[in-house]
């Protein structure tokens, strides 16, 4: 028996929106090929958009504070909070 995980159908998460793509992917567990989920499968409109969306994300004081201080992490300066 199956116990498919469902994400709204043909949807990503693009910029805090549900956006609808032209297809999707099912996932399957590595060990036995038992199929886990289906997914929106982003096609180079979707990514474009998504890509656009981080991009505004991370511009102004927020996010060049956010990726000093990731960048700091990620060179051994100090943790992450928790």
């Amino acid at each position: 028996m199956s116990h498919l995980m469902t994400f709204p159908p043909q949807q990503a998460l693009i910029g805090g929106e549900w956006i609808k793509t032209t297809a999707t992917l099912q996932v399957e567990a590595p060990a036995t090929g038992e199929p886990l989920a289906r997914i929106a499968r982003s096609q180079v409109e979707e990514v474009n958009a998504a890509v656009k969306a981080a991009r505004l994300a991370f511009s102004g004081q927020l996010g060049e504070w956010l990726i000093g201080l990731l960048v700091s992490a990620a060179n051994g300066c100090c943790a992450l909070p928790m």
